[in-house]
């Protein structure tokens, strides 16, 4: 027998090849190319496995252990034919393998070196015929069975085998001595000399000769006993864990060193709730409760500390949230290194829910203890409920607490449940006085306004608890909807009793609350925001005065605060001479012993105020008056208002007198009340002869005179100001027109009493629009053949820049080349010359493409949608910006100046949006409408505020211009921070198809 030792080879000898960390060749030196079979320039187009003759498969193995391990060795056969051994290093800081590649050269040792390598092998190993009988056997061998060589040698491997293993893996045997296999592993039992049973590992090669005859079977056999015993202990204390882990009520998880799950406990499947646990799967939309318990799985992967987490669920599959208490304790293998993460997950749903049900209920106590109203609880009751039965859907509707506004839900919209279950506790109040289930919402409760919008979110029944404060009245209704499979248990039930009874209290503590503030609301709203002085009185026996009460419009009055007041007599808290004329008045109003109100100047620093006085004393049990009621006004500025009103109604009349607008004032059925002289002289008939005469009797007989009177009319209707344009046309007058504004008049009540018209002639006004009318039309006309000449002109300048300026560079650049083609060898520095000339060139004829294209874009010659098209692609390689283009029709043709303004003004909005919009999309629509055709350009870009542009935005000018000039609108919109949008509406009389 022969064995291979280690080779010894010079360093020259050696080959070296560069992979990067995908495997593919970097650089192969010579020595490497000529050990390979392969040159350099066939090595670099072939992969990398093929310059080993590996499958990629293989290859990619070799690299794995490389890079894990750091070296890696295997044998390779070369082209050849010679075996050749390759060393891989993986180079972590480059991300390089560096590959070693050298002969492996076979020698023989001598027949006494292979007897001592067989009898010191530490396994045993034997030689044996093929019939079965050993030839030779080792130390080792001869120890495991008991057996001497030369006893073994007189029996066979049959002898020894266990009889019930003699007949195991016939046919692998047969196959083996067949050549079908080149080595079989098997476990089996010898009887031992002793006589005891051994169990051992058999593996078996065949020795065959040159012409592949088997010669004697090559064994090697291993004591497994030990072994055995071992893995039996481990499989039954696995079992018995497994046991446990299968019949937990918690969740137990095992992820190996790579973050691969490789166990995981049945409760996991029973369990809903629980994120992805496939750590190395990545969801196209991921989860955040699967990133999360993903990214601790990885902490503890990496740091190899436990962890501790709580996981909250808000329910995928239902609408009751899912709490986990995780832990995550690290595993080591035999030699302390980090293997794996062990995962429990404990269900604490139950108690969190608890928890939370309790916070909720002690937040309604709260807010009940504060005083806030019922519609402030409501939320909170819901919510409470909420967490109570998260499975269904909850509506509540509750009668008006005393002194409130009624309690309804804030329409979404006309099928909001709330809302109707509110219409109906109204309506149909007897539906709610008891509790039961309505079990189909379509029939049984047909006559209610809630089962429409309750049957379309998907509802099909409800439960109906009522609301009943103490003395049995129902004061609301509690709705669960259910829907789906989900049954209404009697734990649910016995929740919305709990919520009902909640609600009853909270309606009866905020009743009761509202009644105790409605009285002391009332006073002191009257009391507190009156703008008299308000204040009482207490009177002694004496009949000395003393303040009990003062009212804040009182304390502004005298400059004191009320603390300041309280308790004081008249003198203290008045000036000496007001305080005299106060108390005499009061003393006058105790002796007559009845209610007085009188007007009184009272001193107060260098000035005197008016005040009004009414005083109301008050009579306790016995007949004696103790208290007096003081009711004082500041009228002053009231007497000072009436003098200057009288003073203004005087000056306005006169204004009104020399008015140089005509102004009347009408009767509710346009009558004339009065007349100002410059209205009588354009009417041109005395005064006394248009008083109290109706306008059509006054007014030419023709329709505009109708249609003034029945403005008159409608503006008494209305009630709201009008305004109107007389045109009055007579033979021997020029036509004038006339503009009135029509202002209705209310009298005290608040009702329409007169109607007040001013007249103002402007017909010169008229005359004067329609001449600038006239005007903007030529100079629009004007600005429209202009910018026809001037896209002509630049569509002949470019046609002659890109025909004529590009023939002759084109020329000039053969010419040049040719020069090269000629003369390069001859010369090498012109042909360098003549590159850098070629190259200047090239960047000329694209100035003149740049400039030929800026002047009008070839493009246009092909219609507007290539045309948009070009621009669209140009502006988003250019710029970077997401660009959209929508036609509709694709085929939409239009004359040229048509297209010119569409293109111009879609290149000046893109140019706009690249300048100031910070875009990041643009969509570009071009349509045919049904009386014309569109152009929009809409950018989600920072927007601006129109009103602040100033009249310098020539750029938005010109294209409102260009709209006009094809007879259509260009409508510019936008608001800071919601884009802006340009859009052309052309009306069919412009369009052209073809």
């Amino acid at each position: 027998m022969a064995v291979a030792t280690p080779f010894t080879q010079d360093a020259n000898d050696v080959g070296i090849v560069l992979l990067d960390a995908q495997g593919s060749l970097l650089i192969m030196d010579d020595c490497a190319s000529g050990l390979l079979g392969l040159s350099e320039s066939v090595a670099a187009l072939m992969p990398s496995p093929a310059l080993f003759s590996l499958k990629p498969l293989t290859f990619e193995q070799h690299l794995t252990h490389a890079r894990l391990k750091g070296n890696w060795y295997f044998q390779i056969t070369s082209a050849s034919g010679d075996t050749l051994k390759v060393t891989l290093n993986y180079k972590a800081q480059q991300s390089t393998y560096l590959v070693k590649v050298r002969r492996a050269e076979l020698v023989h040792v001598a027949e006494q070196d292979y007897r001592l390598a067989f009898d010191s092998a530490g396994t045993g190993l034997a030689l044996l015929r093929m019939s079965g009988e050993w030839i030779a056997a080792n130390r080792m061998l001869c120890q495991i069975l008991g057996y001497t060589e030369e006893e073994l040698r007189a029996t066979s491997f049959q002898r020894l085998t266990h009889p019930d293993d003699a007949d195991i893996n016939k046919d692998e045997l047969h196959r083996l001595i067949q050549g079908q296999r080149t080595s079989l592993t098997l476990e089996k039992r010898y009887i031992r000399k002793d006589g005891s049973t051994l169990w051992a590992r058999l593996t078996l090669g065949i020795a065959r000769n040159a012409d592949a005859e088997a010669l004697y079977f090559v064994s090697q056999l291993e004591d497994i006993s030990e072994h055995l015993a071992l893995r039996k202990a481990l499989f039954n204390n696995e079992q018995k864990y497994l046991l446990l882990a299968k019949n937990s009520q918690n969740i137990i998880l095992r992820y190996n060193r790579l973050g691969q799950q490789i166990y995981a406990n049945p409760e996991l499947e029973r369990t809903r709730g629980f994120p992805n646990t496939h750590i190395t799967e990545r969801a196209s939309t991921p989860n955040p409760l699967d990133e999360y318990f993903r990214t601790q799985v990885e902490l503890t992967l990496s740091t190899g500390v436990a962890n501790t987490f709580l996981l909250e669920n808000r329910g995928s599959h239902s609408r009751r949230p899912v709490d986990f208490l995780c832990h995550l304790t690290p595993e080591h293998d035999e030699t302390g290194e980090l293997c794996g993460v062990l995962v429990t997950a404990q269900d604490i749903s139950a108690l969190r829910r608890q928890e939370r049900a309790e916070n909720a209920r002690s937040a309604i106590f709260q807010k009940m203890v504060t005083h806030d109203t019922l519609l402030e609880v409501l939320p909170l009751l819901g919510a409470y409920l909420d967490i109570l039965t998260p499975e269904f859907h909850n509506a509540m509707a509750f009668k008006a607490v005393p002194g409130d506004e009624p309690l309804r839900a804030s329409p979404t919209g006309t099928l909001s449940i709330a809302t109707c279950l509110a219409e109906d506790l109204d309506r149909h109040p007897e539906r709610f006085e008891h509790h039961h289930f309505i079990a189909d919402l379509k029939s049984d409760a047909a006559g209610l306004a809630f089962s429409q919008p309750a049957l379309q979110a998907g509802y099909r029944g409800c439960w109906v608890e009522p609301v009943v404060n103490k003395t049995g009245i129902t004061m609301g209704a509690i709705l669960l909807f259910v829907g789906g499979d989900t049954p209404l248990s009697e734990q649910d039930r016995k929740h919305a009793q709990m919520a009902s009874h909640i609600g009853a209290i909270a309606w009866e503590r905020c009743s009761a609350h509202n009644h105790l503030a409605q009285s002391e609301r009332r006073y002191r709203e009257v009391f507190d925001h009156s703008q008299d002085m308000l204040c009482l009185l207490a009177v002694d026996a004496d009949q000395q005065l003393s303040c009990l009460e003062a009212n804040p419009k009182l304390c502004e009055m005298l400059a004191r605060s009320h603390s300041d007041l309280i308790g004081q007599s008249l003198g203290q808290c008045l000036e000496k001479e007001a305080a005299s004329i106060v108390e005499a008045i009061c003393l006058h109003c105790l002796a007559v012993g009845a209610p007085i109100e009188l007007d009184a100047h009272l001193p107060c620093g260098q000035h005197s105020l008016v005040v009004h006085f009414n005083l109301v004393p008050v009579a306790d049990s016995n007949g004696r008056l103790h208290r007096l009621v003081c009711i004082a006004r500041n009228i002053t500025d009231i007497l000072e208002a009436q003098r200057n009103e009288l003073a203004r109604q005087q000056e306005i009349g006169t204004l009104v007198e020399n008015s140089p607008d005509g102004i009347a004032r009408l009767s509710r059925t346009a009558e004339l009340l009065f007349v100002n002289p410059a209205l009588e002289a354009w009417l041109d008939r005395p005064q006394i002869d248009l008083l109290h005469k109706d306008l059509l009797e006054i007014l030419p007989k023709n329709l505009q005179s109708q249609l003034f009177h029945a403005a008159v009319i409608e503006a008494v209707e209305k009630g709201q100001p009008l305004e109107h344009e007389y045109v009055l046309t007579a033979q021997h007058r020029l036509q004038r027109v006339y503009h009135i504004s029509l202002v209705p008049e209310q009298d005290i009540q608040g009702k329409i009493a007169t109607v007040l018209a001013v007249v103002r002639d402007i017909s010169q006004l008229r005359l004067a629009e329609l001449r600038l009318a006239s005007l903007n039309k030529q100079l629009r006309q004007l600005m429209s053949s202009r910018e026809s000449a001037r896209e002509e002109e630049r569509k002949l300048i470019a046609q002659e820049i890109h025909d004529e300026l590009g023939q002759h560079l084109t020329t000039i650049r053969m010419g040049t080349s040719l020069l090269r083609f000629q003369y390069g060898e001859q010369l090498p520095q012109l042909s360098e010359q003549v590159a850098r000339l070629l190259q200047l060139i090239d960047q000329t004829v694209q100035v003149v493409r740049n400039i030929s294209t800026s002047l009008r874009p070839s493009i246009l010659n092909m219609g507007i949608a290539a045309s948009l098209e070009w621009l669209s692609d140009t502006f988003k390689q250019q710029q970077g910006i997401d660009c959209n283009l929508q036609i509709h029709p694709q085929k939409i043709h239009l004359d040229d100046a048509s297209a010119t303004a569409a293109f111009r003004i879609a290149q000046e909005s893109l140019t706009n949006i690249a300048r100031h919009a910070e875009a990041t999309r643009v969509d570009i629509t071009f349509e045919q409408v049904e009386n014309g055709w569109s152009l929009e350009i809409i950018d989600n870009g920072k927007g601006f505020e129109q009103r602040e542009q100033s009249s310098r935005t020539l750029g938005l000018l010109g294209m409102r211009e260009r709209g006009l000039t094809l007879g259509g609108t260009t409508t510019i919109s936008s608001t800071p921070g919601s884009g802006t949008t340009v859009q052309l509406r052309v009306p069919a009389s412009r369009s052209q198809d073809s």
